[in-house]
């Protein structure tokens, strides 16, 4: 008979009610009688050390947890800026509540590498606030990213510009990495709970994008919001970009919109047009964004009223919904090679900073691992 692990009782109610699952969501999974789940979380039996990995893994959580005297300290770092419509969020889902952990976990590690190397300060970070005119921030950014007019006209496809800001806010020192479940399609977090993440540090700054989000398009004003909020100094969770009350959100929009769109260009392209979709669609194909970014400034320069935005709005998001389901009946079984997935969504930067200091012994190859959710017979696959 395998003998049970003297696990802390408390911790195991703790963890399971932090994921989100009821005792019986927990049975199923690990195949045992939600009686028995009741009687390890009572102190009354305890489980196998293969029953812990599994909770464990359930619970997104490492074994050395369950053994604590008490439940951890968690404290993030991350405010949320996240609205539907015009209320805040409040309960995430169990699979974002792990993600963001797994986030921090990212970070903490980068930023141990970091300060081993003795990195640099980024003096940047925080160096706007809400009240510095939205021309001045487009100054900032143009400054940081190293950007001109020249550069955006050498892009020529959505992806194009997603890749050459990416690179350019490297080079300033951002890591920008993008990131959508736990490790598997079946933990997947939703566009509608997070699109970007932000962490303000100001020795190692981080940008976390959702892939899930509708299109490189998305994922182009996802990045330059965040670093708007680099800029303020913010460390936050953004999702309902277009339509947030929330005052940050609102100023971070509008120059991540004067940015990628200039007021002064879309004026002088939409004089004496008529305003359609058809028009919006032209626009958003010059500037490489969405068409819901577009539609958006022209209401900021008056091109258009709100009850035409909304209007437009509307329609742009049926558009949307019809593709998002086409997109899915034309879907292919076979996926891309997961392993040019993992380098492309966590970067080349971060994997050869990461991977590195395993081998230099700065961190152990589990911490690697678990920050960029790789095994390490995988690490040299994915870096090539």
């Amino acid at each position: 008979m395998r003998k049970g692990v003297p696990v802390n009782e408390r911790i195991l109610v703790w963890a399971r009610e932090k994921a989100g699952f009821a005792v019986e969501d927990v049975a199923r999974y690990i195949d045992v009688s939600a009686e028995k789940i009741a009687a390890w979380e009572s102190g009354n039996k305890l489980p196998t050390m293969n029953q812990l990995r599994t909770i464990a893994k359930f619970y997104h959580r490492p074994i050395i947890t369950f053994f604590m005297s008490s439940p951890p300290i968690e404290k993030s770092c991350l405010k949320d800026f996240r609205t539907v419509g015009s209320h805040p969020t409040l309960s995430p889902s169990r699979f974002f509540s792990a993600l963001k952990i797994k986030i921090e976990v990212l970070h903490d590690t980068l930023k141990e590498i970091a300060e081993s190397e003795g990195n640099v300060i980024n003096n940047y970070v925080g160096s706007i606030s809400i009240s510095t005119p939205i021309p001045e921030v487009v100054e900032k950014l143009n400054e940081l990213l190293d950007w001109d007019d020249n550069i955006r006209r050498t892009t020529h496809t959505p992806r194009e510009l997603f890749n050459e800001l990416r690179n350019r806010a490297l080079r300033a020192g951002i890591l920008v990495v993008l990131k959508r479940d736990l490790g598997s399609h079946h933990s997947k977090v939703s566009a509608e709970e997070f699109r970007g993440i932000c962490i303000a540090d100001d020795i190692v700054p981080l940008v976390v994008i959702n892939p899930y989000d509708s299109s490189d398009r998305a994922w182009i004003f996802t990045l330059v919001h965040e670093l708007v909020h680099i800029l303020l100094g913010d460390s936050g969770i953004s999702n309902d970009m277009m339509e947030s009350s929330v005052d940050r959100e609102i100023f971070c929009n509008k120059a991540a919109g004067e940015f990628l769109v200039p007021s002064e260009k879309l004026i002088k392209l939409a004089k004496r047009k008529e305003v359609d979709i058809t028009f919006i669609d032209k626009l958003a194909e010059s500037f490489l964004v969405s068409k819901f970014v577009i539609s958006r400034r022209l209401l900021d320069v008056h091109l258009i009223n709100k009850d035409n935005f909304k209007k437009i709005s509307k329609r742009l998001y049926e558009l949307w919904t019809e593709y998002q389901k086409k997109t899915k009946l034309n879907q292919k079984s076979v996926g891309p090679d997961p392993n040019k997935l993992a380098h492309f969504r966590i970067g080349e930067r971060v994997l050869n900073l990461i991977i590195n200091a395993s081998d230099d012994g700065l961190i152990s190859y589990s911490q690697a691992s678990a920050a960029i959710d790789i095994k390490p017979s995988r690490f040299r696959a994915v870096l090539s």
